[in-house]
């Protein structure tokens, strides 16, 4: 009998124990980061296979918003390619366009097989930077993603999120 509770009271420690150790995680999260080495990939997907991005150069900042595994998810950079159809926005001026439909999505490269690396959601306004026959090349938008493995950034503390 006192094997039975001393078990339980074993395996509740452990319970809170990991689920402490779950929370205190994603208490890292979102944060601004540093790249530490030059001609780093950032990827479609977490995965060394997955395509190509864009890449980074040694002391780009860029803001960590996850990680799963090895991985980090960060938010785009401004001169990352991204591609939005044409008959999916509506009032362009040619600068600008407001998003006509919601949950959009935003490609890497003008052609619907390419990777998806953001969504845009209706009444949503993007900049336009150039007119690619069905597609315009836009701005990467606020909820734009890529992946670099983590090895290839440091966490700027001083510039902390919390």
């Amino acid at each position: 009998m006192r094997w039975k509770l001393s078990r339980k009271i074993s395996l509740l420690a452990l319970l809170i124990l990991f689920s402490f150790d779950i929370s205190s995680a994603q208490e890292l999260l979102p944060f601004q980061g540093e790249i530490n080495a030059d001609n780093i990939n950032v990827r479609s997907d977490a995965t060394v296979s997955s395509e190509i991005i864009c890449t980074l150069k040694k002391d780009d900042r860029v803001e960590v918003v996850s990680l799963f595994y090895e991985w980090y998810k960060i938010r785009l950079p401004k001169s990352t390619p991204s591609f939005i159809k044409k008959n999916l926005v509506s009032n362009s001026d040619g600068k600008t366009a407001i998003v006509a439909k919601d949950n959009v999505n935003i490609r890497l490269h003008p052609n619907e097989s390419c990777p998806i690396i953001g969504k845009a959601s209706k009444n949503q306004i993007i900049n336009i930077l150039a007119d690619k026959g069905d597609w315009y090349r836009i701005e990467p938008i606020n909820n734009s993603f890529g992946w670099v493995h983590k090895k290839f950034i440091t966490e700027d503390k001083l510039n902390r999120r919390y």
